[in-house]
């Protein structure tokens, strides 16, 4: 039997992932939506944020609550603040940084999903740390459909 869609994810609730300093939570994943989307809440201090890369297989976009985002993307380079939505279709370059002196939050929807998937792997790496290499890395970019060369 399947298990039924989620209806509600209540504040405070969800599956938190430590990126490092960052953070991930998977507020509704593939599983919850029939494979529609992910929806997760990006918690990222000053300076992070991740590398140019491009993805095969979803969009994302972000909502952003709290703080701001520098993107490049499409050539080119904007802070998204509060309230501000950034779609990156699939197979755009781009990257971001929370260049702010305080914590960004950003909601992140990624259709389809799939995404979940690659931030409980990457975590599940990054708890590992000296022992995890840049083979896994890579290889778990590729089983992901993400390019960051």
């Amino acid at each position: 039997m399947n298990d039924p869609i989620k209806l509600a994810v209540l504040a405070g609730a969800g599956e938190e992932i430590a990126l490092g300093a960052s953070s991930i939570t998977i507020k509704l994943s593939g599983a919850d939506t029939g494979g529609a989307f992910a929806l997760m809440e990006y918690v990222a201090p000053p300076g992070a944020g991740s590398p140019a890369h491009t993805h095969g297989r979803e969009e994302e976009t972000f909502y952003v609550r709290e703080g701001g985002l520098l993107f490049h993307l499409g050539g080119e380079e904007f802070v998204a603040g509060p309230g501000s939505v950034v779609h990156i279709p699939r197979g755009l370059l781009h990257d971001f940084q929370n260049v702010g002196e305080a914590p960004c939050v950003a909601m992140i929807l990624a259709t389809p999903a799939g995404m979940d998937g690659y931030f409980r792997d990457l975590g599940a790496l990054v708890q590992r740390g000296d022992a995890a290499t840049q083979d896994d890395l890579s290889a778990l970019n590729r089983r992901y459909g993400l390019d960051f060369g």
